[in-house]
């Protein structure tokens, strides 16, 4: 994958997953089941993103840049995610470090220490706002109110800007199958 597409994708996810970086007290809270596509607009161009949640703590992202498509699925549950590379047939398993610690409400935000953006509509939604400081950079994020759902973001790392603009969502149960390594993937070593 070319450097680029590689930052790219680091960017896109972390702006989607940016939410979910410390432990959780407690009992697991988990995603609802949600389906989403998402325009991604970057320096270098616009791409399309899927982000799938089966409301059991599995997490799956496509991100279509070009003629290439990169695969991450979440297993909260497992404490394991993968990484699939479609072409080549291969997968890069990880632990996760740190558990899913639920979505962005207002308390979680404080404990981020967050900046409250107060409530607009985006795109056609009702959501809520919040700014977060980053190691190297700020990230805001407007949640749908009702859904629980991304709708905008835009994440400043350095120079380098992305956002994420939701185009669809489809609120009912993915298939199973979504959150497995397909068969006939090999390990790829580190």
């Amino acid at each position: 994958m070319k450097k680029p597409q590689a930052l790219l994708f680091a960017l896109v996810s972390f702006s989607l997953l940016s939410l979910n970086s410390a432990a959780l007290a407690g009992g697991q809270l988990y995603p609802k089941l949600y389906d989403a596509t998402y325009e991604v607009k970057t320096p270098t161009g616009v791409s399309s993103m899927r982000s799938i949640s089966d409301g059991k703590g599995h997490l799956r992202t496509e991100v279509n840049v070009g003629p290439s498509k990169m695969v991450t699925i979440m297993d909260y549950p497992g404490k394991t995610t993968y990484t699939l590379m479609e072409a080549q047939k291969m997968v890069i398993k990880n632990p996760i470090a740190q558990e899913y610690e639920g979505e962005l409400t207002p308390e979680l935000a404080k404990k981020k220490n967050a900046e409250d953006l107060g409530f607009k509509e985006v795109l056609g939604h009702n959501c809520h706002g919040w700014k977060l400081k980053l190691p190297n950079g700020v990230s805001e994020h407007w949640v749908d109110e009702k859904a629980g759902i991304l709708v905008h973001s835009r994440t400043q790392a350095g120079n380098y800007i992305t956002e994420n603009n939701l185009k669809s969502v489809n609120m009912n149960q993915p298939k199973a199958d979504l959150f497995v390594v397909p068969a006939g993937y090999k390990p790829m070593n580190q």
